[in-house]
């Protein structure tokens, strides 16, 4: 089925093929999925898998896949100019993309993840590199946390307090680090 649930919700979880020609995605260990829970969206996506149905395309088949050929994406370099144009007239941003769209939600996310404690005894960074299609979360770490230095400075006083007593002010110094050095990155 498209649509699945879980305790936060109806969503449709999207493989996003990176090497379409093939058939094949990014990597085994590092598929990027699209998380969708926007119930109009989730109508839309089954309105259409409806629609790609009844041109035959297989149930495992490309979303925006070729009607002739179901092993082949429908051109593919229109459907990518038709979404950016898309983002951009929905926006009001002429300088939006997909990636932009992407590098957004994934910082938003970790966002998410430093300012609130988690309520359940899992690595909610791990997660997010998950859904982010990283193999390691070291990669979301590194990639998407910079955006967020208040988010980050939370988490990290909220961590030092709990296990060190210590805030970032305080261990800076001692770390050898100056307490502002995270506010000239930003």
């Amino acid at each position: 089925d498209l649509i699945s649930k879980n305790p936060q919700g109806q969503f449709a979880e999207i493989e996003v093929a990176r090497q379409a020609a093939t058939g094949r995605l990014k990597t085994r260990a590092s598929q990027r999925r699209l998380i969708v829970r926007s119930e109009e969206t989730l109508k839309l996506l089954a309105e259409w898998v409806a629609t790609r149905e009844g041109q035959g395309a297989p149930v495992d088949g490309f979303l925006f896949g070729d009607p002739s050929n179901d092993s082949q994406r429908y051109r593919p370099a229109a459907t990518i100019a038709l979404v950016s144009r898309l983002l951009k007239t929905v926006t009001g941003e002429p300088t939006i993309s997909l990636h932009t769209l992407r590098h957004t939600a994934i910082s938003n996310l970790m966002s998410e993840v430093w300012l609130n404690p988690p309520e359940v005894d899992i690595n909610r960074i791990e997660v997010v590199a998950a859904h982010a299609g990283h193999a390691s979360g070291l990669t979301t770490l590194r990639t998407y946390s910079h955006v967020y230095e208040l988010a980050l400075r939370t988490g990290l006083d909220r961590a030092l307090r709990q296990d060190v007593a210590l805030s970032s002010q305080v261990a800076a110094p001692i770390l050898g680090l100056r307490p502002d050095a995270l506010r000239q990155h930003a």
